[in-house]
């Protein structure tokens, strides 16, 4: 199936849709060089690579977790990892200058209706959980694979202080943007993006604790065992909830990235609570 598809990928440069359902193919078999090539080849725009981000998401550490030959191609990996979430971070960064110019350049030529369209954008893009979910994987990976400072690993880790609105976030996901022949499509996709959000935010958020605990650990920022002990009180609380949710006899989700709950699963119920809390 791959290679009938690369086929018609190359006879026809211009369709997409090729080029993301081999995305899906790949992620299947974890090449991630492949994928990294044709979202490339894609060349989407800033609101595309948020609501087609999914596609890619989890693959680069996913790919990293698994059991190669040599630490040297796991941290190869990675560093794929690393670059792909740092241009997620900028794509967001991009973003929100291009909004703010065209608020702007709608004030001045007096085009107020595009005001208020621009604004719900920008607050769409703002509170992104793909956004938030890019940014945490940036710090994370860049602070294990990228940092040789000790200090400046565990400030990267800890990150900032702002709060973020967890119950708030918004998904941006396009999962109908590959055709579907199958019937009631529509419904399966809502109750799939329900399910996957909420999961998606879970996953994103327990990483967010255990780093800020980590990062406290150390001695981030001046931390000391009162922002510690917060911090380890917040990442209990949401680890237990995650266990209670995410079952490891959980089914399979039937998305493009089947393995995104595996992994949730494994980093819930791989975390030693009692012993290291």
């Amino acid at each position: 199936m791959i290679l009938l598809l690369e086929w018609t990928s190359n006879d026809y440069p211009t369709d997409p849709f090729c080029k993301l359902v081999l995305c899906r193919a790949y992620a299947h078999i974890g090449c991630m060089y492949r994928m990294v090539a044709l979202t490339r080849a894609l060349d989407i725009k800033s609101v595309q690579r948020d609501t087609l981000g999914y596609i890619m998401f989890p693959m680069p550490e996913l790919c990293g977790r698994l059991d190669y030959l040599t630490t040297f191609i796991i941290s190869l990996r990675f560093n794929v990892g690393i670059v792909h979430y740092t241009e997620m971070v900028e794509v967001y960064e991009q973003a929100e200058k291009e909004i703010s110019e065209a608020l702007i350049g709608a004030y001045r030529n007096g085009a107020f209706m595009q005001v208020p369209n621009l604004v719900a954008l920008a607050d769409k893009m703002k509170k992104s959980a793909m956004s938030v979910g890019a940014n945490e994987l940036h710090r994370y990976l860049s602070a294990l694979f990228a940092i040789d400072n000790l200090d400046e690993a565990l400030n990267t880790l800890h990150g900032s202080d702002d709060t973020i609105e967890w119950d708030s976030l918004t998904d941006n996901r396009d999962l109908g943007v590959i055709p579907s022949f199958e019937r009631n499509v529509k419904e399966d996709l809502e109750s799939l993006r329900k399910i996957t959000q909420q999961e998606f935010v879970d996953m994103t958020r327990l990483r967010h604790y255990l780093s800020q605990a980590v990062g406290s650990a150390g001695g981030a920022k001046g931390a000391g065992p009162q922002e510690l002990g917060a911090d380890v009180t917040l990442l209990r609380v949401h680890l237990e909830h995650c266990r209670q949710t995410y079952s490891p006899d959980a089914l399979q989700v039937r998305l493009c990235l089947d393995s995104k709950k595996t992994y949730n699963v494994h980093t819930a119920h791989g975390i030693p609570c009692n012993h290291c809390l």
